[in-house]
């Protein structure tokens, strides 16, 4: 008897993918976002700091289901999947604009 072979060809990375959608669209994006960084074993402590805030802003972010375009950006930079990102805010990151340089020199 011979197995016949499917032209259904997926990879690992899809499935990952597809299961994580399903979760976002029954269960929310907050509960989505908390079991990939459960799946890959990535701390919201660490994620925090690589994008330079506390743990409770990213905490905000997708609880408010909205963030400033820069953050969303670091998350994308980050992996985070594009149905998982908050929508943006329009607001800059508190004390963004104190922290960037702009070109000019301080007198």
């Amino acid at each position: 008897m011979e197995c016949q072979v499917s032209d259904l060809k997926i990879s690992l990375g899809q499935v990952e993918l597809a299961l994580f959608q399903a979760l976002a669209e029954t269960g929310g994006i907050y509960r989505a976002v908390l079991a990939l960084l459960a799946y890959k074993n990535i701390r919201k402590t660490a994620m925090a700091r690589q994008l330079g805030v506390d743990m409770t802003v990213i905490d905000r972010y997708w609880r408010q289901g909205s963030a400033p375009a820069v953050r969303i950006e670091q998350l994308r930079a980050l992996g985070v999947p594009e149905f998982l990102l908050p929508r943006p805010s329009g607001r800059q990151p508190k004390g963004y604009v104190a922290t960037q340089n702009c070109g000019r020199e301080v007198v």
